[in-house]
């Protein structure tokens, strides 16, 4: 048997790949430079999470969005380097 579960964590709200490039933009201060090439074979068109599994067995809701969720994690980020050289 199987000890391992693949369980996904996201809020079931799709986002896209340009709005999650400006939203990064946004929290580093950045602008970034895209390239975009043609479609490949396997992309799909839109994804997101399906939390069920997550709500099932870790009692999971989320509770921040998107934009919030990258602020918070920058902000993380940020501390966890300064506390490696201090």
């Amino acid at each position: 048997s199987n000890i391992y579960e693949v369980i996904n964590i996201g809020n079931q709200k799709p986002i896209s790949v340009n709005e999650l490039i400006k939203v990064i933009e946004k929290e580093l201060k950045l602008n970034v430079r895209t390239n975009y090439i043609a479609k490949q074979i396997g992309d799909v068109h839109a994804t997101f999470a399906d939390i069920s599994k997550a709500k099932e067995i870790l009692n999971y809701s989320p509770s921040i969005n998107i934009y919030e969720g990258i602020k918070k994690y920058h902000n993380w980020y940020k501390k966890k380097k300064n506390d490696k050289y201090t």
